[in-house]
């Protein structure tokens, strides 16, 4: 007899598993969901996963996680079971005992109003994407009145409005890509990385901004042991971060970068001399939309949130002493 998964689970349900499927670790709300032959005396006696996927009716969350394992990936995400037992899985590889490597499984269950806005998040990518074509269309347009105004003196004038036409929809576009991301769900592919060398490369990417604007970059690294991350996902949020910082800092001001390893935790700070901010903005810092227009630095900050805790870290904007912000990201190690 299956168990109805909205109705009876908790929030989440976390195993550990071999590359078998064998459980060798389960949550207590795990153990308190399996029937007395699969407990004993309090302790979990060792259980299959797809054993335990039949009793949750998601049978289907065996077949993925053996694909998991076959393909060798470092994380994988996905959907499993219908109506009133659909649920969210998470699958994440680990270091286990004597380079054994281990499999965690993590089951979210999705309620009514969790599914419909995940339907709604699809309509939407598809829309954008549908729009985006579209837009493709009206700029080609565009560029046959350019190359029309340009040949004809008399139209002239217009060949700076089919310059503004086109940079418009350049924008659309962008944002619009954007978007896209933010409606679809990540899917990091974990490496070893030094945090770093990542945000020296984005230093060095951005340095032609940092001159332009002439401001006094100091830096200030602490050793720390590699990071589990994407690289490209990880390097994109690093660039948002401080080319936010760039642009609104005050030309020839100061722009401090520090990382320090400080219980068990690395911590990674942007300190601007920027205007402050109000507690409004703090607040509404990375959301998508604001009392501002929606933008691509908007959509960018709301992309580098969710890259970063997708990784498992905080970020959040500080108000700095003496004066200016610290945008700070943080990392467990």
């Amino acid at each position: 007899m299956g168990v109805a998964m909205n109705a009876n689970i908790p929030e989440v349900l976390m195993l550990l598993c071999q590359a078998d499927g064998q459980v060798v670790m389960a949550d207590r709300n795990v153990v308190s969901l399996l029937t007395d032959k699969e407990t004993a005396g309090g302790e979990t006696v060792p259980v299959q996963l797809s054993q335990f996927a039949m009793k949750m009716n998601c049978a289907e969350l065996t077949a993925f996680f053996d694909s998991f394992v076959f393909k060798g990936e470092a994380v994988t995400q996905g959907s499993v079971g219908t109506g009133a037992n659909k649920c969210r899985f998470l699958l994440r590889r680990l270091n286990g005992f004597q380079s054994v490597p281990l499999f965690a499984v993590e089951l979210i269950p999705e309620t009514d109003e969790q599914s419909r806005f995940a339907e709604v998040g699809r309509t939407t990518a598809r829309l954008i994407h549908d729009f985006k074509n579209q837009m493709g269309g009206i700029k080609l347009y565009a560029a046959y009145l350019k190359k029309r105004f340009a040949a004809n003196v008399e139209l002239a004038d217009g060949l700076e409005i089919a310059d503004k036409i086109v940079q418009t929809l350049n924008e659309m576009t962008e944002n619009a890509s954007l978007i896209v991301k933010l409606s679809r769900p990540l899917e990091p592919k974990l490496s070893e990385v030094d945090f770093n060398s990542l945000v020296e490369q984005a230093i060095n990417q951005l340095q032609p901004d940092i001159e332009e604007r002439h401001l006094k970059l100091k830096t200030k690294f602490s050793q720390a042991p590699p990071l589990c991350l994407d690289t490209k996902l990880m390097f994109s949020a690093i660039i948002t971060l401080l080319e936010r910082e760039i642009q609104t800092s005050t030309e020839g001001a100061e722009l401090r970068l520090k990382t320090e390893n400080k219980g068990g935790e690395l911590i990674f700070s942007i300190f601007d001399e920027s205007e402050p901010l109000t507690e409004e903005q703090r607040q509404s810092f990375f959301a998508m939309v604001t009392n501002e227009r929606m933008n691509k630095t908007s959509l960018n900050l709301a992309l580098a949130q969710r890259i970063i805790e997708s990784h498992g870290g905080k970020v959040a904007v500080l108000e700095a002493m003496p004066s200016g912000s610290e945008l700070r990201v943080t990392f467990g190690i």
